[in-house]
Formats: structure tokens, sequence, C-alpha cells
């Protein structure tokens, strides 16, 4: 039997000046339960193709995080830029330890395991009203994190990226058209979590260091959403949209996927939807 009892405070202070600018200051005390398959995982992933094991010795996580933030909002200008520093004790995480031949094929085991933190990063929005009709959003976020118990980075953490959006709005129609470009770089702070396998091959047991830390390359992609409203004499209102992922059908592998092994990420990708408002 397991009880948990998480705290949460948050305090903060904010500032206006120069009419149209303001500053923010927070201090954020949050705590996490370990969830089910960090406790109890023990066996094959099927969705993930992994083996992956969790650990009843996992404490809930402790987080002191301190945001700040910078902005600035005008007629047709506005932006913000919100810092962070964040120490966490007991930080959660899934690595991978090695390699497991079964009866089902050879899967590559991933290990609940916990350690101090320490993240730091930075977020960037700002929006542009170019004229009636366009609207332009660009951001970036960059977070840098790090084991403090083992001095290597931590897995799994985000790469910097940025997006880049334009929307167009008729001055005449219920309609609008949005172009999204997102760019990932290629995650150059992981740690080694490389390992040694042995195989029988030609009847001689051979060890081989298998790579599974390597990072993939940056990638690039567009995304297009169309929207319309969709007239009607009830008083609900109907909004019908067509979203294509991945426009340019371009081929890339996402760090924070853990499929990238076996596939790259999806081709382009079309979506309709119809939502309703009443």
């Amino acid at each position: 039997k397991f009880n948990y009892l998480n705290l949460s405070a948050q305090t903060g202070i904010s500032l206006d000046f120069l009419n149209d600018s303001k500053f923010k200051m927070s201090y954020i005390l949050s705590q996490r339960a370990p969830n089910p398959s960090e406790l109890f995982s023990d066996g094959l992933h099927h969705a993930m193709a992994a083996i992956e094991y969790g650990s009843l010795s996992i404490e809930p996580e402790t987080s002191h995080k301190l945001l700040f933030s910078f902005s600035k909002n005008k007629l047709n200008h506005n932006w913000s830029l919100e810092p962070f520093i964040s120490k966490t004790f007991g930080y959660i995480f899934i690595e991978p330890t090695g390699l497991k031949q079964t009866v089902r094929g050879a899967f590559p085991i991933w290990t609940y395991d916990s350690t101090d933190a320490f993240l730091t990063g930075i977020d960037l929005n700002s929006s542009i009203k170019i004229n009636k009709r366009l609207d332009f959003d660009i951001g970036a976020s960059y977070t840098y994190a790090q084991d403090v118990l083992n001095e290597e980075p931590i897995i799994l953490i985000p790469p910097f990226n940025t997006f880049q959006k334009l929307k167009f709005t008729p001055l005449k129609g219920k309609w609008t058209l949005e172009l999204t470009n997102q760019l990932s770089a290629k995650q150059n702070r992981f740690p080694d979590s490389n390992f040694i396998f042995d195989y029988i091959e030609n009847g001689k047991i051979v060890s081989k260091t298998v790579d599974i830390s390597e990072s993939p390359s940056g990638f690039q992609r567009l995304d297009a959403i169309f929207s319309t409203q969709i007239n009607n004499k009830s008083k609900i209102k109907s909004t019908l949209r067509l979203i294509v992922q991945n426009l340019t059908n371009s081929e890339f592998r996402d760090y924070l996927n853990r499929m990238r092994y076996y596939s790259a990420d999806l081709g382009r990708n079309f979506h309709l939807q119809l939502n309703f408002k009443y």
C-alpha cells in the first residue's frame, strides 16, 4: 500500500511600468507522486516495443522553481520573455539499460530511476499584426537539464526549438488559413546510455556496443490549417477545420519519440475536424 501526501504552494509579485510593460516573478513549490508505471512496470510494453522496469524505491518528486516573466503589449505588437530556474529532488526519468532476447524477439530494456536535477531555460514569444489580414507569431524555447548527482545531462529533454506562424484572415468571409513552420535542433546534451550486448555469430560469442544514446538530426516541419465557420439557423456554432501536418512530407525523427529507433516520424498527415459550440 502506498500513501502520498503532495504539497504545492505559489507566491509572486507583479509590476506594471511604462503603461504597456509588465514584470512578474513567481516561486512555485510542487510535488508529484510516482505513477503506477514508474513503480510497477515489469515486462514488455507493446506500444513502445520495449521492456520496462519500474522501481518501488522511487519517492515523490519535489520541485522548487523560480519563474520570471517580462512582457510588453502594444496595439499591433506584443512579446513575452520567460526564463526559469528549477531544482528538483527525486526527479523521475526512464533510461535504456540493456537488451533482452525473448521468444518474441530482442527488445531494449528501459528502467525508471530518480536523481536530483537542475533545470533552467527560457521561452520567447512574439506576435505582430502586419495588417488587417495578416498576423505573424514567432516563438522559441530552450531547456538546460543536468543530473546533479551523476554530473551528466538528463535524458529526453527537448532540444532548442522555434516556430513561425502566419495567419491570413480575409476582410470578407468567415475562414482563416494558417501556415506554421517548426524548427527543432539536434539535441547535443544527452547521457551516455550505450551498453554492450553479447550474441553468437558463426559459432562465436561476439560483443558489440549498442549506440542507443545518439540523438537524431534536427528537422523542419511545415503545417497548414484551414478553418471556416458553417452557417446554420440554430444557435449552435459550427467550425470545420482541415489540418495538414508535415505538408512537405519531410522525413525526420523526433528525439522525444522513443519509436524513432524503429521508424521515421509520420509523413504528410490529414485531419478533418468538425466542432460544435452550444
